[in-house]
């Protein structure tokens, strides 16, 4: 056989045999499929209950999907994958938790958890254009000028007013005393219901 064709030939079969590995390599990539949520909330210290119970849940509704083959997207079925990030309950920690899932390509996030947490967030997960959901109590969580935020409760600020109103008119209280941390969490509640002085009837 004439070795100038023998050797391309051989060209063939190598770029032939790398052509294949990669449709290969690729078809495999797009059937296993990932779904990232981050969680971001205080993982340790003396906030940590919180924080890791909103980890355990979302790590339990993965186990869930994941379960029955995965979240489907489109026509397929993909992975769940929680990715924890501990907030420490503070405005740095809240932001360095939006930059750590930017650099995971993660774009929900269930959290931040504590309002001093989502103090520091929001303006980065606003520019990082990430959708989060979550359970401040501060009374501007979600607002016009961050459109990709939403809130997984209702805080005392919406339910408080009417609670209380019910609760005097029914024992007739005289007076209300609220406790909050302080927070913004703490001090939007107190600005709004109890102020000194503030009536309800």
């Amino acid at each position: 056989m004439n070795s100038g064709f023998s050797l391309r030939l051989d060209r063939l079969r190598t770029t032939f045999t790398a052509l294949l590995s990669t449709c290969l390599l690729t078809s495999a990539l797009a059937q296993e499929c990932e779904v990232k949520i981050g969680v971001a909330g205080p993982m340790a210290g003396g906030a940590s209950a919180f924080g890791l119970a909103v980890k355990a849940g979302a790590e339990f509704e993965a186990a869930y999907a994941n379960e029955s083959g995965g979240l489907a997207m489109g026509n397929r079925k993909c992975k769940v994958m929680i990715y924890p990030f501990d907030a420490m309950y503070t405005a740095a920690g809240g932001a360095a938790a939006s930059n750590y899932f930017a650099s995971e390509s993660i774009h929900v996030v269930v959290g931040p958890i504590g309002s001093p947490e989502t103090t520091g967030f929001r303006p980065v997960v606003k520019r990082n254009g990430q959708i989060n959901f979550s359970h401040s109590y501060m009374r501007d969580v979600i607002s016009p000028e961050f459109p990709l935020a939403f809130h997984s409760l209702q805080a005392p600020v919406t339910w408080g007013p009417v609670l209380i109103k019910e609760a005097i008119g029914r024992f007739k209280f005289n007076s209300i005393i609220v406790i909050g941390p302080n927070d913004q969490g703490g001090t939007d509640r107190a600005a709004l219901f109890g102020s000194r002085g503030k009536r309800y009837d």
